[in-house]
């Protein structure tokens, strides 16, 4: 059960995974202060599978579909989220990737 919310709150699960992997990775953003986010657990010449979820006080969102494919950089690679604008019934996201 998700925590309990106030109308400004949000949480964002993204879900990744590298391609042909049956498991997911979550990570969660749990506080409606976080406005931006880093992933840097995300392996070199990779290419992964990135689904998003977020919930608010009104409840639960729908996993983002499809997934989005991407491919890591050499040097490693960090995934930004970016928490765009947050309301008692969405929250809008967008993310992209950068070099560490």
């Amino acid at each position: 059960m998700p925590p309990l919310l106030t109308l400004c709150d949000y949480v964002v699960q993204i879900h990744y995974k590298s391609l042909g992997q049956l498991d997911s990775a979550v990570a969660t953003i749990n506080s409606s202060s976080v406005m931006t986010y880093n992933l840097t657990a995300l392996k070199k010449f990779v290419v992964y599978q990135i689904r998003m979820l977020a919930y608010t006080a009104v409840g639960d969102g729908v996993i983002s579909s499809p997934a989005v494919n991407v491919r890591t950089f050499e040097d490693g690679t960090q995934l930004v989220i970016s928490v765009l604008a947050v309301c008692n019934q969405w929250v809008s996201l967008s993310f992209q990737l950068g070099r560490l």
